[in-house]
């Protein structure tokens, strides 16, 4: 079992990697991040990129580290989530370039796109519902993960040992005095009783 000093080294220790540093280091380093698999090719549908899925979980992954299955199925909600959010925001935008091009006047193609899309279905405010459901999911995800992490951190700080007091008890050091050995009461000898007569 490592004594608290080891512990309070490997903690130092720790705290200075930031991971490699050099171009090939950093390529291999981005392979251990969380891999989507199956999943993602499921999430990418036409006109989004797999790479750029693969990337975000990277980014998420290498902020979080998660720990375990549910750490890791958690962090996978919160990239999901994100991924939808980012793919609505992007439908609202191509669906909204798409009406105004059709629109003969370029001034007020953006305004007439919104107009002919509150006629038709409105469907920019399915889109908008969309979005806040998935800014919801990421959210609700995130808080989650994070309570996770802040859970595990504590459970591991109360499992360490208590530090030993090491410090020495000689005398003469100036950590801990020896307690001096109780004295033995001293016998005392009664004074005379003064003579009156010889003050006479």
């Amino acid at each position: 079992m490592a004594s608290p000093a080891q512990i309070i080294a490997s903690r130092a220790n720790g705290s200075h990697s930031h991971g490699p540093s050099s171009v090939a280091g950093k390529a291999i380093s981005s392979r251990n991040s969380l891999k989507l698999g199956i999943t993602a090719q499921a999430l990418v549908i036409p006109g989004e990129d797999p790479a750029e899925l693969e990337q975000l979980a990277a980014d998420y992954h290498r902020q979080y580290r998660p720990v375990g299955p549910s750490e890791r199925a958690l962090l996978q909600d919160v990239v999901h989530a994100r991924w939808m959010k980012l793919r609505y925001l992007r439908i609202e935008s191509e669906l909204l370039c798409m009406r105004a091009a059709a629109h003969p006047d370029p001034q007020f193609a953006v305004a007439a796109a919104y107009e002919q899309d509150a006629k038709s279905g409105n469907a920019l405010l399915r889109l908008f519902r969309r979005q806040q459901a998935a800014d919801r999911d990421w959210r609700n995800a995130l808080q989650t993960l994070e309570g996770h992490q802040r859970r595990r951190q504590m459970e591991a700080e109360e499992e360490l040992p208590e530090p030993e007091d090491d410090s020495p008890d000689l005398p003469g050091s100036f950590c801990t005095q020896p307690e001096p050995p109780p004295s033995a009461p001293v016998a005392r000898t009664p004074e005379p009783s003064p003579n009156l007569a010889l003050r006479l």
